[in-house]
């Protein structure tokens, strides 16, 4: 029986690896969804005609989890960034890759750790 959790263990940090390198393309409307829901609040939201990718086809409750998970990103990347100016050995470049795939796999994560 622990094999059985050690194997869902590293399946569940392996899919959560790869989060990190490779998503859909569909995940490029969910960072530029999330981005905008707080720019233009959710009263304007679906009226707004501004999108990178293609206009917003999710519920609202969707969109809710999209921009939570941006404040999210905000908030962690806020730390790293502090940690970054505040730590000498912390490793600057990994701020780079922060910077671009952090926000993705956080969008993947609520459906990473559904299936």
């Amino acid at each position: 029986m622990k094999s059985i959790y050690k194997i869902l263990l590293i399946a569940f940090l392996l899919r959560v690896f790869l989060a990190f390198l490779v998503w859909h393309g569909d995940v490029n409307n969910h960072i530029d969804w999330g981005i905008r829901f707080w720019e233009y609040g959710p009263k304007e939201f679906y009226s707004a005609n501004v999108w990178s990718f293609t206009w917003p086809n999710q519920p609202p409750g969707t969109m809710y989890l999209f921009a939570g998970i941006r404040k999210l990103f905000e908030l962690l990347f806020s730390v790293f960034w502090f940690l970054n100016l505040k730590i000498p050995a912390f490793p600057s470049n990994i701020m780079f890759f922060l910077e671009t795939n952090l926000y993705p796999a956080l969008l993947k994560l609520p459906w990473e750790l559904l299936t």
